[in-house]
Protein backbone atom coordinates (compact mmCIF):
# COMPACT_ATOMS: atom_id res chain seq x y z
CA UNK A 1 0.00 0.00 0.00
CA UNK A 2 1.31 2.98 -0.62
CA UNK A 3 2.36 5.80 2.15
CA UNK A 4 0.33 8.84 2.65
CA UNK A 5 2.30 12.35 2.64
CA UNK A 6 2.68 13.08 6.08
CA UNK A 7 0.57 16.78 5.60
CA UNK A 8 -2.52 15.31 3.57
CA UNK A 9 -4.01 12.48 2.73
CA UNK A 10 -2.50 12.05 -0.98
CA UNK A 11 0.00 9.41 -1.94
CA UNK A 12 3.69 10.20 -1.16
CA UNK A 13 5.41 10.37 -4.46
CA UNK A 14 7.86 13.28 -4.16
CA UNK A 15 10.88 13.16 -2.69
CA UNK A 16 11.99 16.02 -0.19
CA UNK A 17 15.65 16.98 0.31
CA UNK A 18 15.57 16.89 4.68
CA UNK A 19 18.49 19.63 3.60
CA UNK A 20 16.85 21.82 1.10
CA UNK A 21 19.35 22.32 -1.75
CA UNK A 22 19.33 26.14 -1.35
CA UNK A 23 20.47 25.66 2.32
CA UNK A 24 23.63 22.94 1.33
CA UNK A 25 24.50 25.82 -1.07
CA UNK A 26 24.01 28.61 0.06
CA UNK A 27 25.64 27.15 3.75
CA UNK A 28 28.54 25.49 1.75
CA UNK A 29 27.60 22.02 2.64
CA UNK A 30 27.50 20.51 -0.11
CA UNK A 31 30.84 18.52 -0.27
CA UNK A 32 29.85 17.02 3.40
CA UNK A 33 28.57 13.54 4.47
CA UNK A 34 26.03 12.65 6.98
CA UNK A 35 25.62 9.81 8.57
CA UNK A 36 21.53 9.46 9.61
CA UNK A 37 21.08 7.51 13.09
CA UNK A 38 19.01 7.18 15.78
CA UNK A 39 19.93 6.67 19.71
CA UNK A 40 18.02 5.30 22.85
CA UNK A 41 19.34 4.55 25.98
CA UNK A 42 18.62 0.93 25.63
CA UNK A 43 20.01 0.09 21.94
CA UNK A 44 22.49 2.84 21.35
CA UNK A 45 23.21 4.45 17.89
CA UNK A 46 21.31 2.85 15.15
CA UNK A 47 21.79 3.04 11.79
CA UNK A 48 20.13 2.90 8.29
CA UNK A 49 22.41 -0.29 7.80
CA UNK A 50 24.41 -1.60 10.65
CA UNK A 51 26.25 -3.82 8.25
CA UNK A 52 27.76 -0.95 5.63
CA UNK A 53 26.84 2.62 7.21
CA UNK A 54 26.14 4.72 3.86
CA UNK A 55 27.33 8.64 4.04
CA UNK A 56 25.21 10.56 2.45
CA UNK A 57 25.40 13.91 0.72
CA UNK A 58 22.92 16.32 1.04
CA UNK A 59 21.47 16.42 -2.13
CA UNK A 60 20.85 12.14 -1.72
CA UNK A 61 19.74 12.63 1.32
CA UNK A 62 16.34 12.71 0.97
CA UNK A 63 12.67 11.15 1.73
CA UNK A 64 9.89 10.04 0.17
CA UNK A 65 7.58 11.29 2.78
CA UNK A 66 5.21 14.08 0.74
CA UNK A 67 3.07 14.50 -2.20
CA UNK A 68 4.12 16.71 -4.86
CA UNK A 69 1.37 19.02 -4.21
CA UNK A 70 2.58 19.72 -0.32
CA UNK A 71 6.26 19.59 -2.22
CA UNK A 72 6.01 22.09 -4.55
CA UNK A 73 3.41 24.28 -2.87
CA UNK A 74 3.02 25.28 0.45
CA UNK A 75 6.47 23.63 1.61
CA UNK A 76 8.20 25.16 -1.42
CA UNK A 77 6.52 28.96 -0.57
CA UNK A 78 7.99 27.92 3.28
CA UNK A 79 11.41 27.59 2.02
CA UNK A 80 11.29 30.83 0.17
CA UNK A 81 10.72 32.40 2.90
CA UNK A 82 13.54 31.10 5.08
CA UNK A 83 16.04 31.91 2.05
CA UNK A 84 15.26 35.35 2.22
CA UNK A 85 14.92 35.97 5.74
CA UNK A 86 17.51 33.16 6.79
CA UNK A 87 20.13 33.40 4.43
CA UNK A 88 22.24 36.22 5.88
CA UNK A 89 22.26 34.52 9.05
CA UNK A 90 23.58 31.13 7.57
CA UNK A 91 27.10 31.68 5.53
CA UNK A 92 29.97 29.80 6.32
CA UNK A 93 31.80 33.15 6.62
CA UNK A 94 32.40 35.18 9.89
CA UNK A 95 30.09 38.05 10.54
CA UNK A 96 29.91 40.06 13.65
CA UNK A 97 26.03 40.59 12.77
CA UNK A 98 24.36 36.87 13.85
CA UNK A 99 23.04 38.44 17.18
CA UNK A 100 21.08 42.08 15.69
CA UNK A 101 19.94 39.29 13.05
CA UNK A 102 18.34 36.85 15.22
CA UNK A 103 16.00 39.89 16.70
CA UNK A 104 14.17 40.13 13.72
CA UNK A 105 12.52 37.53 14.85
CA UNK A 106 11.51 38.37 18.51
CA UNK A 107 7.79 39.00 18.68
CA UNK A 108 7.04 37.16 15.75
CA UNK A 109 8.93 33.83 15.02
CA UNK A 110 5.40 32.53 13.80
CA UNK A 111 7.21 31.24 9.79
CA UNK A 112 10.39 30.10 12.30
CA UNK A 113 8.64 27.98 14.09
CA UNK A 114 6.53 26.45 10.86
CA UNK A 115 10.08 26.32 8.83
CA UNK A 116 11.81 24.48 11.71
CA UNK A 117 8.85 22.13 12.78
CA UNK A 118 8.77 21.17 8.83
CA UNK A 119 12.42 20.52 8.86
CA UNK A 120 12.21 18.43 11.87
CA UNK A 121 9.21 16.36 11.00
CA UNK A 122 10.89 15.53 7.43
CA UNK A 123 13.99 15.00 9.58
CA UNK A 124 12.52 12.55 11.56
CA UNK A 125 10.86 10.23 8.95
CA UNK A 126 14.22 10.08 6.98
CA UNK A 127 16.38 8.34 9.38
CA UNK A 128 15.61 4.85 11.69
CA UNK A 129 12.75 5.00 13.44
CA UNK A 130 11.96 4.42 17.36
CA UNK A 131 9.12 2.92 18.65
CA UNK A 132 7.09 6.69 18.73
CA UNK A 133 7.46 9.34 16.49
CA UNK A 134 9.42 12.20 18.67
CA UNK A 135 6.56 14.65 17.11
CA UNK A 136 3.40 14.00 17.53
CA UNK A 137 1.30 13.80 14.40
CA UNK A 138 -1.00 16.64 15.80
CA UNK A 139 2.41 19.57 14.69
CA UNK A 140 2.03 18.48 11.15
CA UNK A 141 -0.53 20.73 10.64
CA UNK A 142 1.15 23.73 12.79
CA UNK A 143 4.30 23.36 10.04
CA UNK A 144 1.13 23.08 7.11
CA UNK A 145 -0.21 26.53 8.30
CA UNK A 146 -3.29 25.48 9.41
CA UNK A 147 -2.92 26.07 13.08
CA UNK A 148 -1.37 28.55 14.75
CA UNK A 149 1.53 27.50 16.77
CA UNK A 150 0.51 28.81 20.26
CA UNK A 151 2.61 26.17 22.76
CA UNK A 152 5.91 26.21 21.12
CA UNK A 153 9.05 27.57 21.90
CA UNK A 154 12.14 28.90 20.01
CA UNK A 155 15.20 29.85 21.07
CA UNK A 156 18.30 31.44 18.94
CA UNK A 157 21.89 31.67 19.80
CA UNK A 158 25.28 31.84 18.09
CA UNK A 159 28.33 29.95 18.02
CA UNK A 160 32.00 30.89 16.93
CA UNK A 161 32.38 26.75 16.39
CA UNK A 162 31.42 26.54 12.81
CA UNK A 163 29.81 23.52 12.25
CA UNK A 164 26.20 21.31 11.60
CA UNK A 165 24.63 19.40 13.96
CA UNK A 166 21.20 18.32 14.94
CA UNK A 167 19.20 16.07 17.44
CA UNK A 168 15.94 15.71 17.85
CA UNK A 169 14.33 14.01 21.33
CA UNK A 170 11.11 13.18 22.98
CA UNK A 171 11.37 14.82 25.93
CA UNK A 172 13.63 17.46 28.29
CA UNK A 173 15.11 17.27 31.43
CA UNK A 174 12.38 18.50 34.14
CA UNK A 175 13.08 19.79 37.40
CA UNK A 176 10.21 18.31 40.30
CA UNK A 177 10.64 18.11 43.73
CA UNK A 178 13.91 19.32 43.52
CA UNK A 179 15.22 17.04 41.27
CA UNK A 180 15.95 17.08 37.56
CA UNK A 181 15.40 13.84 35.50
CA UNK A 182 14.21 13.08 31.97
CA UNK A 183 10.87 13.08 31.46
CA UNK A 184 8.15 12.68 28.27
CA UNK A 185 4.72 14.12 27.23
CA UNK A 186 2.83 12.90 24.08
CA UNK A 187 2.88 16.20 23.24
CA UNK A 188 6.50 16.83 23.90
CA UNK A 189 9.58 17.05 21.99
CA UNK A 190 13.02 19.38 21.97
CA UNK A 191 14.80 19.95 18.21
CA UNK A 192 18.13 21.49 18.01
CA UNK A 193 20.01 22.34 14.76
CA UNK A 194 23.48 24.30 14.34
CA UNK A 195 24.04 25.53 10.21
CA UNK A 196 27.74 27.05 10.35
CA UNK A 197 27.43 29.73 13.23
CA UNK A 198 23.86 29.82 13.94
CA UNK A 199 22.20 27.43 16.57
CA UNK A 200 18.41 27.54 16.79
CA UNK A 201 16.13 25.13 19.26
CA UNK A 202 12.43 24.45 19.17
CA UNK A 203 10.33 22.86 21.79
CA UNK A 204 7.15 21.54 23.47
CA UNK A 205 6.67 21.52 26.98
CA UNK A 206 3.02 20.99 27.61
CA UNK A 207 1.89 22.04 31.20
CA UNK A 208 5.71 23.47 31.74
CA UNK A 209 6.90 25.87 30.99
CA UNK A 210 10.99 26.70 29.87
CA UNK A 211 13.82 27.67 32.19
CA UNK A 212 17.18 28.74 31.02
CA UNK A 213 19.70 27.88 32.62
CA UNK A 214 23.09 30.44 32.39
CA UNK A 215 26.37 30.50 31.45
CA UNK A 216 28.71 32.74 33.20
CA UNK A 217 31.26 34.33 30.93
CA UNK A 218 32.30 37.58 32.40
CA UNK A 219 30.96 40.35 31.94
CA UNK A 220 28.02 38.62 30.38
CA UNK A 221 24.98 36.46 30.94
CA UNK A 222 25.57 33.95 28.47
CA UNK A 223 21.64 33.28 27.58
CA UNK A 224 19.57 31.83 24.09
CA UNK A 225 17.24 34.83 22.54
CA UNK A 226 13.84 33.79 22.95
CA UNK A 227 11.84 34.60 19.95
CA UNK A 228 8.49 34.71 21.78
CA UNK A 229 8.92 37.64 23.65
CA UNK A 230 11.49 40.70 24.11
CA UNK A 231 14.60 40.55 25.70
CA UNK A 232 13.44 41.99 29.53
CA UNK A 233 16.51 41.34 31.70
CA UNK A 234 18.18 44.07 33.56
CA UNK A 235 21.71 42.80 33.27
CA UNK A 236 24.14 42.49 30.60
CA UNK A 237 23.42 39.52 28.42
CA UNK A 238 25.10 37.79 25.03
CA UNK A 239 24.28 34.91 23.04
CA UNK A 240 27.09 33.35 22.03
CA UNK A 241 27.90 29.69 23.03
CA UNK A 242 30.84 27.74 22.79
CA UNK A 243 29.87 25.07 20.62
CA UNK A 244 26.60 23.02 20.02
CA UNK A 245 27.04 20.88 22.93
CA UNK A 246 26.95 23.80 25.43
CA UNK A 247 24.24 25.23 23.46
CA UNK A 248 22.53 21.67 24.70
CA UNK A 249 22.64 21.91 27.89
CA UNK A 250 21.13 25.24 28.62
CA UNK A 251 17.71 24.34 28.64
CA UNK A 252 15.83 22.76 31.69
CA UNK A 253 11.68 22.95 32.33
CA UNK A 254 9.79 23.61 35.10
CA UNK A 255 5.99 22.12 35.72
CA UNK A 256 3.42 25.11 36.01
Amino acid sequence: MPRTCLFCPAVANSKEHVIPQWLSAHAGMRSDELLPAHFSETVGIELHNQEDPRWLSPGRFTAKVVCAECNNGWMSQLEGWAQQNLGDLLLPTWTSNYSDGLKRFQGSPEELIRWLLKTAIVFELSIPAGQTYKIHESFRRVAKGDVSATDLYVFGACTEDKDFNFHLRRGYMVWNGGKLSFQSHERSFDFCIQINHILFRLVSCPDARPFVREIWKAPYHIVPTLMTKPNTRNFPTDNWFGSFGEFETFLEVVPN
